[in-house]
């Protein structure tokens, strides 16, 4: 999935007209095929902590499971995501940094980068059952590890799930976008080389 934060996928999409997957573009939430609304759950290995339909049901299932950690972690979601949106701006004016740190510090975003996303979580009040059952899912599907992370990775992973702004797939999946660029670098790429 491509997040619409993530503007320079989104500006290859559009450049290049990849076809985006039709689901991603209805209003009405996805549905089975009876027509109900489709299936949220949250699991853990071993069973369903949350097993719920979108529509009303969702946010109640969660507020009843987690209380407010879920609108605690938006917050925190958008500050990280809004620091690093800045990037943009800063690379147009030509602004590089010595190093990573330097970068994050421009950005606002440094404390994020010096706290395990487990601390942070805690430090901002958010339930422990949300962080491991909700968050470290986010985290291992996309980095395939959990909140001993920094939380600016975790943060990031979470607006990726669509925290903030939305995701939305390729017909043909991502991997187009990587052949273009291959393609426009110009450069030569052994395939299966040995």
């Amino acid at each position: 999935a491509i997040s619409t934060l993530n503007e320079y996928l989104v500006g290859f999409v559009d450049k290049w007209g990849f076809d985006i997957d039709s689901d991603d573009n209805e209003a009405a939430p996805p549905a089975d095929e009876l027509g109900r609304a489709a299936r949220f759950g949250i699991w853990d290995g071993a069973s369903f902590r949350v097993d719920t339909r979108e529509g009303l049901a969702l946010p109640i299932t969660v507020a009843d499971r987690y209380g407010l950690s879920p609108l605690r972690s938006v917050k925190a979601v958008r500050e990280a995501a809004g620091g690093l949106g800045g990037v943009y701006k800063m690379q147009a004016e030509g602004r590089w940094f010595e190093t990573p740190s330097d970068m994050f510090a421009a950005l606002g975003i440094l404390n994020f980068t010096q706290v395990t996303a487990y601390d942070f979580f805690e430090e901002i009040g958010v339930d422990k059952d949300f962080v491991l059952e909700f968050v470290d899912g986010a985290s291992r599907d996309n980095y395939n590890q959990a909140g001993s992370i920094n939380a600016f990775v975790d943060l990031v992973s979470l607006a990726g799930a669509g925290i903030d702004g939305s995701v939305f797939s390729l017909t043909n999946g991502t991997t187009q976008i990587t052949e273009h660029l291959a393609r426009e670098s110009g450069a030569d790429i052994l395939v299966n080389a040995n």
